[in-house]
């Protein structure tokens, strides 16, 4: 711990810092630098370590869970912030991030009714679920290389409508539609009047540029002409060496513009219903946010429990006067290098009626630094921040 990476690796925070989830981390770091001074705040704090270190399983159980969790008003900001259709994969997460989160609050429920019953678990519950009546989570993957589907059917007609006449592209191009190229030359006007149906889509020719080097022509009025005046009238319009014409049916041309931009026009209505979805899902931001605070404090919360259950901390007595008496102290960082064997525990009195001033002497080495870093990190550290701490008995 330390070896290789950053300072803070060694440090009061690394060693509690057992965190599942990133907003756990942020709050701990939080929590580190900014010890509270309100008794209330503390207690309630010691007495959830108390409740989750006598209940092992269930503490277990929630760091599964947590392990599932995203931060959901993160996710939702993001969904906010994307331009046309958001990603499918977005919403699944959002909708996964909501569920674990109230599955979170039903196993909190089992050891503190009361602050589980602070979560708005039911504002949480109707953006899920006003999520679930709009994205088919389940079809929203792609399969086969095909456009992912993203709002349910019968959320919207025209879109279902939309959807129907592409599903059905295939069969109706395979009876009516066609597309023929003539290399070499145009038809000449003859053969096109035999052809009445067809019309010509456009024609290229293979361009000699003035460097001697190849471009490609693309199907004009003015080069057409130009070639058919090159080509003396006769049977073909324009034509020559390399030249290609493409013509396609009155049919197609019509389905051309009927069934043409079917993908975007179902891209465009998903964006639009995406875009009012997320705006109605703004409106339980209030409750994410609540949502996601509680789950970062618990994450927290654990993380000090199985801190304070592994290396036999106790819970301090706080007061409001400007007392301290720690027993059998031990720095946490110290005993950490030294082991349990290897650390011998430490006294402090400083009791409101004695002396305020310790003088610590001794030589080099001796543990001078370590004893008073150890008050500080005990008495307004660890304690400070609601942490049962590394002593027999602190009061």
């Amino acid at each position: 711990m330390g070896i290789g990476t950053c300072k803070e690796g060694f440090s009061l925070f690394g060693l509690l810092n057992r965190c599942v989830t990133k907003m756990g981390k942020s709050l701990l770091r939080q929590w580190c630098l900014s010890p509270v001074a309100d008794l209330a705040v503390l207690s309630d704090r010691h007495d959830s370590l108390e409740a989750l270190m006598t209940a092992p399983d269930l503490a277990g159980s929630m760091r599964a869970t947590l392990k599932k969790v995203q931060d959901a008003p993160r996710l939702l900001a993001r969904l906010q912030a994307q331009q046309g259709r958001p990603e499918p994969a977005a919403f699944r997460q959002l909708h996964a991030s909501i569920g674990q989160l109230l599955a979170l609050r039903r196993l909190a429920a089992t050891l503190a009714p009361r602050a589980a019953a602070e979560v708005a678990a039911a504002a949480a519950a109707a953006g899920q679920g006003l999520l679930c009546d709009v994205i088919d989570l389940d079809r929203c993957t792609p399969a086969d290389g095909q456009e992912a589907a993203v709002v349910h059917r019968g959320v919207c007609g025209q879109l279902d409508r939309l959807r129907d006449a592409y599903a059905a592209l295939p069969d109706l191009l395979t009876q009516v539609g066609y597309v023929m190229q003539v290399t070499g030359r145009q038809l000449s006007e003859e053969l096109l009047e035999l052809l009445p149906d067809y019309e010509l889509m456009w024609g290229q020719h293979d361009v000699v540029s003035a460097d001697g080097t190849a471009a490609i022509g693309a199907d004009g009025n003015q080069q057409q002409q130009g070639q058919r005046g090159a080509a003396g009238g006769g049977v073909g319009g324009g034509g020559g060496s390399g030249f290609t014409a493409f013509y396609k049916t009155r049919s197609c041309t019509r389905l051309s513009s009927e069934f043409g931009d079917l993908m975007y026009k179902m891209r465009d209505l998903e964006s639009s219903i995406c875009t009012e979805l997320i705006r109605r899902l703004l409106a339980f931001r209030a409750a994410l946010n609540a949502a996601s605070g509680a789950a970062a404090e618990l994450d927290c919360l654990l993380a000090l429990a199985d801190v304070a259950r592994d290396n036999g901390y106790c819970r301090p007595v706080l007061v409001e006067e400007p007392v301290l008496e720690i027993v059998g102290g031990r720095h946490p960082l110290a005993e950490l290098i030294a082991g349990p064997s290897g650390f011998v525990p430490n006294d402090t009195a400083m009791p409101l009626a004695g002396p305020r001033v310790h003088v610590v002497t001794g030589p080099n080495a001796s543990g001078k630094s370590c004893y008073s870093k150890q008050g500080v990190v005990i008495g307004s550290g660890s304690a400070g921040m609601g942490e049962v701490v590394g002593c027999v008995e602190l009061g």
